[in-house]
């Protein structure tokens, strides 16, 4: 994560991790939060005044 921080100090930036154990037990949920995820991206990239303001909130 270090090489965006001197990109922008203000840049927020979301990532997320999971053990190959933890999607090897748990597919379901993992791609339920996949699917959440990408609704989110595509509702932000249509919206993206509404994104902003949430995300500076």
């Amino acid at each position: 994560m270090s090489n965006y921080a001197g990109t922008d100090p203000g840049l927020e930036v979301g990532m997320y991790f999971s053990s190959k154990q933890y999607i090897e037990k748990n597919r379901q949920v993992v791609q339920q939060f996949t699917a959440a995820m990408q609704k989110s991206l595509t509702y932000a990239q249509e919206h993206p005044d509404e994104a902003r303001a949430i995300l500076n909130s």
